[in-house]
C-alpha cells in the first residue's frame, strides 16, 4: 500500500475529524470564488485599470486570499492537534520522518484540491443569489448571471497554490516533536503566560501611538503618512488585545481565588490551564468582530447618505459659469433652463463673486447677495456693520478662521480693517471653488465694487434631482465641446451622486461579504475550540461527577465558560466599534452615530440569541455524554 493510499485511508476511517478541516477549505475557496465571480463580470469591463472601483475590488480578492491563508493555517493547527495522537502512533510504529511529512502534506493536498472543486461548485450554485444581491446593494440592474470561466480558473490557480504553499509547510508544526510531546498534545496545559514583558510592550507601544496622533510635528506626520502605519496599527491592536484578555484572566483568576464555590474553582482551573489558548482565541474574536462591526457601520452611513454628502459638496443640481469670452452665457443658460424648468421645484439663484485678482481665488460677496442665496437654500440670513466681514467656508470639510492673506492685503491697501462677525462652514459654491468667501455690507462692497472684477455662477435646483439622470446627461452632452476648451464649467450633482452611490455600494457589498466571513469565522473559532475538545472535557467532567459534581453544577460551569468565550470578546469589539466611530466622526462631512447606534442594538439581538443556541446546544452534548 502507498503513501497515497493510506492518505485516502485516513481521510476515509477519520471523516469526523477530517470534516471539520474540509468545511472549512472550502468556505475560504468559496469566499474566493464569489469576488472572482464579481471582479470578472462583464458588467464590470468598462472599469479602468487603477480606477477607484477596480482598487476597490483588488483589496477585496487580496483580502479574501489572505484570510484563507490564516484560516486554513489556524484550522490546520487545530485538526494537527486532534490528530496528534494518530501520528506519533504512526511514528512509533517505524515511519520515518521524511514519509510522516510526506503522508501530511499528500493528505492536504488531497482536502485542499477535493475543497477547491467542491467549492467552486457551490459558489456557481449561489453565484446567482449573490449577484442578485450585488444588484439590489450597488443599486445597478447589469449583474445577471453567467459561467465564469475566468473565475472558475483563476480560483483553480490561486487557491491550488495556497493549499500547496500550505501542505508544504504543515509538516513543519511538527516535525521537531518529539514522539511522547505528540501523544501528550491533546492533554496539556498551556505554558505560563509570563504578563511584565508584553505588558511592558503594550506601554511602549502605547506612548508611541499617542505620540504620533498628538504631535504635530515633522517626523509624526510623515509616520501617520507612511505605508506602514496601518500595520503599526494592527500589531499594537492585537498585542493591545492579547495582554487585555491575559491580565483579564489573570485577574479573574485573583479575585475567584479564595471562593469556596465548587463551581467556581472548577471554572477558575479551566481558565488557568487554558489562559495563553483562551486569550488567544478571544483576541482572534475580538479583532475579527471589531472589524467586521466597524467596517459595515460606517460604510452603511455612508451609503444610506449619499445624497445627503453630495448636497454638502454640490449644493446646486446644476450649475454654470464661463471661463472666457468664448462662451455664449446667454445661450447656454437658455438651454439648461429649457432642460430643466419644467421640473417641480425649480429654482434659480445667481451667486456674483468679486476678485481684486482671479489668481487669489479669494473673492468678496455683497451681504444682499449672500442674504439672497440664503433664502435660496431656505436658510437664515445675516446682518453686518459696514466694518464686519463675514466669512464662509470654500471647502466642505474645513471652514476659514480668518481673512484669507492676498484678500486682506487688498483690504489694507484700501485702508479698509475689518471685524470678523460670524462665520459657517455651510458652502455657496461648489466644494474647492474657492478657498473662502468673505461677505462684506452692502455700502462697503459698493466702495470696492470698480475696484474688483466679477465672476457670476448660476445655480440651479430641482426636486428629484438625484434621479434625474436623463437630464443630467442631455446637459453634459449639450456642453462637452465647450467644457473640454475650458470656455464653461458646468457641473450637475447627479454624476458625482451616482458615482459615489456605486462606488459606496460596492465598497459596502464587498466589506459586507468580508464581514460576513470574518463573523463566520469568529463562529468556526468557536466550533473548533468547543467541539474539538468534547471528548477530553466529557472524560474531565466524568471524573469530576464521581466526586460530587452536580448535572446542575455542570450546566452552570459550560454556561460561564461560553460566556467567556461569546460575550467578552464581543464586548470589547463593541468598545473598539464606538472608540473607531467617535474618531471617524471628526473627519466625516455626515454623522454615523444613528446608524452605529441601530447596528449596536441589533449585533446585541443577534449574539444574544447565537450564546443562547450554543449554549444549549453544546450543554446538551456534554451532559448527554458525562450522565448517560
Amino acid at each position: 500500500m502507498t503513501l497515497f493510499d493510506f492518505a485516502i485511508k485516513n481521510i476515509n476511517r477519520d471523516r469526523k475529524n477530517y470534516l471539520y478541516y474540509f468545511i472549512n477549505c472550502v468556505f475560504s475557496v468559496f469566499v474566493f470564488f464569489l469576488f472572482s465571480v464579481l471582479s470578472f463580470h462583464p458588467a464590470l469591463s468598462i472599469i479602468d485599470n487603477y480606477s477607484t472601483m477596480d482598487i476597490i475590488l483588488a483589496v477585496g480578492e487580496t483580502i479574501s486570499v489572505l484570510f484563507s491563508v490564516c484560516f486554513i493555517s489556524y484550522s490546520i493547527k487545530s485538526f494537527l492537534k486532534i490528530r496528534s495522537r494518530q501520528l506519533g502512533l504512526i511514528t512509533i510504529l517505524g515511519a520515518s520522518k521524511k514519509q510522516l511529512n510526506v503522508l501530511i502534506f499528500t493528505e492536504n493536498i488531497i482536502i485542499g484540491f477535493m475543497s477547491i472543486f467542491v467549492g467552486i461548485f457551490i459558489g456557481i450554485l449561489f453565484s446567482k443569489f449573490f449577484l442578485d444581491l450585488a444588484n439590489k446593494m450597488i443599486n445597478v440592474t447589469d449583474f445577471v448571471f453567467y459561467f465564469p470561466i475566468k473565475a472558475i480558473v483563476t480560483t483553480i490557480i490561486v487557491m491550488g497554490f495556497v493549499f500547496i504553499i500550505i501542505a508544504f509547510f504543515t509538516p513543519r508544526f511538527i516535525r521537531k516533536k518529539e514522539i511522547i510531546k505528540l501523544f501528550k498534545e491533546q492533554a496539556k496545559d498551556d505554558k505560563s503566560q509570563k504578563v511584565f514583558p508584553i505588558l511592558f510592550v503594550v506601554i511602549i507601544l502605547t506612548l508611541f501611538v499617542v505620540w504620533v496622533f498628538a504631535s504635530k510635528t515633522k517626523i509624526a506626520y510623515s509616520i501617520q503618512s507612511s505605508f506602514f502605519y496601518p500595520f503599526l496599527l494592527l500589531i499594537y491592536g492585537i498585542i493591545g488585545t492579547y495582554t487585555f484578555f491575559v491580565v483579564f484572566i489573570k485577574l479573574w483568576i485573583v479575585l475567584c481565588g479564595n471562593s469556596k464555590n465548587n463551581v467556581r474553582l472548577i471554572i477558575i482551573g479551566d481558565q488557568k490551564s487554558k489562559l495563553r489558548t483562551n486569550a488567544q482565541s478571544m483576541t482572534i474574536s475580538t479583532l475579527l468582530y471589531a472589524i467586521s462591526f466597524f467596517s459595515i457601520a460606517v460604510l452603511s452611513s455612508i451609503s444610506s447618505n449619499v445624497k445627503y454628502e453630495t448636497q454638502k459638496i454640490f449644493p446646486y443640481a446644476v450649475s454654470y459659469n464661463t471661463w472666457t469670452q468664448n462662451a455664449n452665457e446667454h445661450s447656454d443658460i437658455s438651454f439648461i433652463e429649457n432642460q430643466i424648468s419644467d421640473l417641480s421645484g425649480y429654482k434659480r439663484v445667481d451667486v456674483n463673486l468679486w476678485y481684486s485678482d482671479f489668481e487669489t481665488r479669494s473673492p468678496i460677496i455683497s451681504q444682499s447677495n449672500y442674504n439672497e442665496i440664503m433664502k435660496f437654500f431656505g436658510k437664515t440670513t445675516i446682518s453686518l456693520n459696514d466694518m464686519g466681514v463675514y466669512l464662509v467656508a470654500g471647502n466642505s470639510d474645513r471652514g476659514i478662521d480668518e481673512i484669507p492673506k492676498n484678500l486682506n492685503e487688498f483690504l489694507i491697501n484700501n485702508n479698509i480693517n475689518l471685524n470678523i462677525e460670524g462665520k459657517t462652514e455651510d458652502i455657496i459654491t461648489i466644494t474647492g471653488f474657492t478657498n473662502g468667501i468673505c461677505v462684506i455690507s452692502d455700502n462697503l462692497f459698493n466702495y470696492l465694487k470698480p475696484k474688483m472684477m466679477k465672476m457670476t455662477i448660476t445655480g440651479y435646483l430641482y426636486d428629484n434631482w438625484d434621479m434625474s439622470e436623463q437630464v443630467s446627461k442631455n446637459i453634459e452632452k449639450h456642453f462637452i465641446d465647450s467644457i473640454e476648451k475650458r470656455d464653461v464649467n458646468v457641473i450637475t450633482a447627479y454624476r458625482y451622486y451616482r458615482t459615489s452611490q456605486i462606488q459606496n455600494n460596492l465598497t459596502l457589498y464587498i466589506s459586507g461579504m468580508l464581514s460576513f466571513v470574518f463573523v463566520l469565522a469568529v463562529a468556526s473559532f468557536v466550533y473548533s475550540k468547543l467541539y474539538s475538545q468534547l471528548d477530553i472535557e466529557c472524560k474531565k467532567f466524568k471524573i469530576i461527577t464521581k466526586i460530587g459534581l452536580s448535572k446542575k453544577e455542570l450546566s452552570e460551569i459550560l454556561k460561564t465558560k461560553i460566556f467567556l468565550i461569546i460575550y467578552i470578546p464581543f464586548c470589547l469589539s463593541l468598545v473598539y466599534l464606538w472608540i473607531g466611530i467617535f474618531i471617524v466622526e471628526h473627519f466625516s462631512l455626515i454623522s454615523n452615530i444613528p446608524v452605529a447606534l441601530l447596528f449596536t442594538f441589533v449585533l446585541i439581538v443577534l449574539q444574544t440569541i447565537l450564546y443562547i443556541c450554543i449554549k444549549i446546544s453544546y450543554t446538551k452534548a456534554i451532559l448527554k455524554k458525562v450522565f448517560d
